[in-house]
């Protein structure tokens, strides 16, 4: 869904498996298009590049993964995150926290098997009743 406005500009935002569809088609168009893109388009193209391989890694690891699996998960994952700034996408919290379930993956196995997006929506809630509470209350 497309909703509301950050800095100006239009704000697409996806969850879970719609990320992940968008994710290819994203790489697929700069694979496509990245001549007529610009200077950034080279370091996005290795950022979609890392996430389908991000994806690859969780979608067919098993849930205790092999020693291959994690390195190539954490080496996607710090990729992502260092090459951000050179494609102009900006950091979050997120990235924050993907390196951190990425560096907990061989104690707790395959992140696909267990991290769920179900509190997504309860963040979204919490921030609506706290915007009519008065800091006072």
């Amino acid at each position: 869904t497309v909703r509301g406005w950050h800095r100006g500009k239009v704000a697409l935002a996806t969850k879970a498996a719609d990320t992940g569809t968008l994710v290819h088609l994203c790489a697929d168009l700069v694979r496509w298009y990245g001549p007529a893109m610009g200077p950034r388009a080279a370091a996005l193209l290795k950022v979609g590049e890392a996430l389908e391989a991000i994806q690859h890694v969780l979608h067919t690891e098993p849930r205790v993964m092999s020693v291959a699996g994690l390195q190539t998960l954490a080496d996607s994952c710090k990729r992502v995150v260092t090459l951000a700034i050179d494609a102009g996408i900006p950091t979050s919290p997120k990235s924050h926290l993907m390196l951190h379930m990425v560096s907990r993956a061989h104690q707790s196995g395959n992140p696909y098997d267990h991290t769920t997006f179900v509190d997504e929506g309860y963040n979204g809630d919490l921030a609506k009743v706290a915007a009519k509470c008065h800091r006072a209350t």
